[in-house]
Formats: structure tokens, sequence, C-alpha cells
């Protein structure tokens, strides 16, 4: 098995369990290939989806009231935050340009995927 095999084969397991992983937070699982896996809104879960400058401020924010949690950056410059279903965008944010909130009807790449220009991946 050549080297490049190999690392498909380690990759693959670790999109699986991170599929597993996300289902275990009830999180849905839409779809699974080779290289990406997808992430259901509007069931268990939203994703607010901003600019890497925003999304910098925001964990800032989070940081200064102790919070912590999860945030993925994708290969576009973009970060994400999983919010509670059914959220609504905050004003501040909704005036801002690049903000989107990916409810029911959505499904959002989620990290480990690879894409062509790099990898979706937790911040």
């Amino acid at each position: 098995m050549s080297g490049w095999d190999s690392y498909r084969a380690v990759y693959g397991a670790e999109l699986r369990a991170a599929a597993h992983e996300f289902e275990d937070h009830g999180w849905s699982v839409a779809g699974q290939t080779a290289t990406t896996l997808l992430l259901i809104t509007g069931r268990a879960l939203d994703v607010l989806e901003v600019p890497a400058v925003t999304g910098r401020e925001i964990c800032a924010q989070l940081r200064d009231t102790g919070r912590v949690v999860p945030v993925a950056a994708t290969d576009s410059g973009t970060w994400w935050f999983p919010v509670s279903a059914g959220a609504e965008l905050p004003v501040e944010l909704a005036a801002a340009g690049g903000v989107v909130l990916h409810g029911a009807g959505d499904a959002v790449l989620a990290p480990p995927s690879q894409v062509p220009d790099g990898w979706v991946h937790w911040r």
C-alpha cells in the first residue's frame, strides 16, 4: 500500500469518527464522502457563519466572559459557530456584511472536511 493510500484510509476513519461524535451530540449528519462531512442545520443546531475577522472578535468576547464554544474555520475565510436551532440572528450581526445564519433546510461542511483550497477545521 502506498503512503497516499494509507493516508486516505486513516483520513476516512477520522471522518467516520467525527460523524459518530456529531451524532452522539445529537447533530444530524447529512452525508459523508471520502473527504467531506455535512451537518444538517435546523434540527438540533443552527450554524452562524461569519467572516474570520468577525469570528475572532466573537471569540475574544466569549473568552472575556469565560465561555468556550466550538468554532470551525473554512477554506473560504469564514468561521462558523453552532447555535441553538431556531436561533435569531442578533441585530448587530445582521447589520454586518457576510453573516449567514444556516437554519432549517441547510447543511454546512463540518470538520474535518477537505475541500479544494484547504480544510474545514476546528479553531
